[in-house]
């Protein structure tokens, strides 16, 4: 098994930000919703990958508030969507 994220404080065993770590939108003014989008960037998503007899699955994780496409920066363009309603329509495709 294989981890790309980040690891906790130096020393201690663990791993975190196992997931997509671009798209996050500003939450609309008023709306009481934490902000993520200061940790958008791009070459910083992990993943999880496990290895049997010589081939590799990957688990690729995002949450539902994530958009794409996004820009050179990981930020969302104009127009992007929910990954969820983009995943949903090439499954329907299929």
């Amino acid at each position: 098994m294989y981890g790309f994220g980040l690891l906790f404080e130096p020393q201690k065993d663990g791993l975190y930000e196992t997931h997509m770590n671009q798209g996050n939108p500003k939450p609309p003014h008023g709306i009481k919703e934490k902000d993520h989008s200061s940790e958008n960037g791009v070459y910083q998503d992990g993943a999880v990958l496990v290895e049997v007899n010589g081939k590799f699955q990957a688990l690729f994780v995002a949450f539902q508030t994530q958009l794409a496409p996004t820009d050179n920066r990981g930020r969302p363009i104009l127009g992007s969507d929910a990954l969820a309603m983009r995943w949903r329509d090439v499954l329907n495709e299929s």
